[in-house]
């Protein structure tokens, strides 16, 4: 029997040592613990067994799905001798459109992953191609050293060249100003 309880006493009838806001059987995430699946047994709600057996449906379904197309290739594999020019090429053709569909619809749904690639092809190719000029040039200055050739003659020839170009457009300024 116990004491009779004063009005400065506070007394607790709860489990020592357990943390407030913890069930004792249960997980965060509410499943059971193992302690808690002994005490009241693996009992599914109705909505969990019914979600269950839509899963398991949609499941077996793929399955047989997946099962009768591997046969149809089986059999179709095991008849391909048998088949004559227009039902193998109406085979061939029915594949190729189902491979083609495929690679658009996978640019429809990732248009974004299409474009990436394509950008990213494109500075490839410019990358490589400025690479490839600049290792050329390398190669070709290196032979055209060793020969005795220099690049600064070119260099030269093209300072003559504009300094020809510009002084044919003044003669030209000059006979607009006349003529006009």
């Amino acid at each position: 029997m116990r004491p009779p309880m004063t009005d400065d006493e506070l007394m607790h009838f709860g489990i020592i040592g357990m943390k407030w806001g913890r069930r004792r059987y249960q997980n965060e995430d509410g499943s059971l613990t193992p302690a808690g699946e002994a005490r009241y047994g693996k009992k599914p709600s109705f909505l969990t067994k019914h979600k269950n057996k839509k899963k398991m449906a949609k499941v077996r379904a793929a399955k047989e799905a997946k099962q009768k197309a591997g046969n149809e290739y089986k059999e179709a594999d095991s008849k391909v001798k048998d088949l004559g020019d227009k039902d193998l090429n109406n085979r061939i053709d029915r594949l190729k459109k189902e491979k083609e569909y495929k690679q658009l619809m996978n640019e429809v749904r990732n248009p974004g992953k299409a474009a990436v690639k394509k950008a990213m092809r494109e500075v490839g190719v410019k990358l490589l191609t400025n690479a490839a000029t600049k290792v050329g040039e390398h190669y070709v200055n290196q032979f055209l050293k060793k020969r005795g050739i220099g690049v600064n003659e070119d260099a030269k020839i093209d300072k003559q060249m504009k300094k020809l170009n510009l002084e044919m457009k003044k003669l030209q300024v000059e006979k607009m100003r006349k003529g006009g």
